[in-house]
């Protein structure tokens, strides 16, 4: 029996890794929404972008980010560029994590680029179940909380969270 070619012998490695599955539900979600062609994102353009993890596009803030989508929309002469990272929240500490500094300092950047027609924005995608992290925050305070951070949780408002995300987005 002949042996492969050097060529076929070597590991195959596709790149970026495929996606997780609090990664994959996102998509799947945003095709769902986008297909059913909500109000909201009459007139826009929307492109979504996967980010290689630790290659790709990443900030130094806090600690390292390395956001797993980027989203632009453009909607007439404005454009929203939306950094979304998809992720647990178990082992976040709080909104004190230096996870957290990137969105504070996304409007400083926003800011130094001087251009009214760019807006910056960045979301977490929780995996994890309100509840579960219901420690950070109590009671009717959690919700807004949350909001103000721009944490969204995909499994407790499923039917509502894109709407509340592209709501965010474009005011």
């Amino acid at each position: 029996m002949k042996s492969l070619p050097a060529l076929f012998s070597q590991v195959i490695r596709i790149a970026p890794v495929p996606l997780n599955k609090g990664e994959y539900e996102f998509v799947s979600d945003l095709r769902e929404f986008y297909s059913s062609m909500p109000d909201i994102l009459k007139d826009c353009e929307l492109d979504l972008l996967r980010n290689m993890s630790k290659k790709g596009i990443g900030f130094f803030v806090g600690s390292n980010f390395y956001p797993d989508f980027i989203m632009w929309i453009k909607k007439g002469q404005r454009q929203h560029v939306v950094f979304i990272d998809s992720k647990g929240l178990r082992q976040v500490h709080g909104f004190k994590d230096q996870r957290y500094a990137f969105q504070k300092k996304n409007k400083e950047l926003e800011k130094r680029l001087g251009d009214p027609d760019v807006k910056l924005e960045a979301f977490i995608i929780s995996n994890t179940s309100k509840r579960d992290v219901s420690w950070w925050s109590q009671g009717e305070k959690a919700s807004r909380d949350f909001a103000h951070h721009h944490i969204l949780f995909r499994k407790d408002d499923h039917s509502r969270y894109l709407l509340q995300f592209f709501e965010e987005v474009l005011a």
